[in-house]
């Protein structure tokens, strides 16, 4: 008789089976109950796949709006990331970094695949921002705020019209996403300002606004009622960042 273990267990011809599995894999019995009963899984395993879940999916009414668990802790996490970049507080890119984490399962669940690509990238951007404020600057000293030259502005532009035009035509051919060129457009211009963000550029402000502003309608479109109202009150917070950084000038 093979030693079982678990906390619970049945018996088939002779053998001790666990809910766990059996010890022994050579076990035709054990093999044939594990094809027969595949709801049996580790108490451990079953917890935390509900929870899971229920984070990620279950509807929150919150203030009259429906949203989910992961979305209302992703938008404290984005307030004070932004609280913390205006403020240019390097920590903001730990919170950004863990904030993008979070957001791209959420983008993932609306089918908004260059929205939940995106976070990905944020993630490395902030890691490199993260440097690069720290010591980015002249002999490795912390980065100063600057602003961007007309060449630089045309360079801007044209990286974020080349942006929108690759990742419009990747999500058209390779997703099913039902909002390809929206999508497409803010993913690249949310790249430009990122990148002006992490080289402290002023103009990463100007770009923020115009994208926070698109989104609103976007996550509004796509039931993302409280994500909507958190880029909306990015709009605001992007005005005042710019406000702040231009004294610095």
């Amino acid at each position: 008789m093979h030693q079982p273990y678990g906390y619970f267990h049945v018996e088939s011809n002779s053998c001790l089976l666990m809910v766990f599995g059996c010890c022994c894999q050579s076990c035709s019995a054990g093999k044939r109950l594990l094809r027969s009963e595949p709801q049996y899984r580790p108490l451990p395993y079953t917890v935390a796949l509900r929870f899971r879940r229920s984070f990620m999916n279950d509807p929150l009414q919150l203030f009259g709006l429906t949203t989910a668990p992961l979305e209302l802790v992703s938008f404290i996490l984005a307030l004070i990331t932004v609280l913390l970049t205006i403020r240019q507080n390097h920590w903001g890119w730990l919170f950004s970094i863990i904030s993008s984490g979070t957001y791209a399962a959420v983008f993932l669940q609306s089918r908004l695949y260059g929205d939940a690509g995106l976070q990905v990238v944020f993630i490395v951007l902030s890691v490199w921002g993260w440097y690069q404020w720290l010591y980015g600057g002249v002999a490795q000293s912390p980065l100063t705020v600057t602003s961007l030259s007309p060449r630089g502005w045309l360079r801007s532009g044209l990286a974020w019209l080349a942006g929108f035009a690759i990742l419009s035509l990747f999500l058209t051919s390779f997703t099913d996403t039902d909002v390809p060129y929206a999508d497409g457009f803010l993913t690249a211009g949310s790249l430009l300002g990122q990148w002006l963000l992490s080289r402290k550029k002023l103009e990463n402000w100007h770009v923020w606004i115009v994208v926070d502003l698109l989104y609103i309608a976007l996550y509004l479109y796509k039931g993302l009622a409280l994500t909507a109202i958190l880029y909306g009150i990015f709009v605001v917070m992007a005005v005042i960042g710019l406000r702040t950084w231009r004294k610095t000038l």
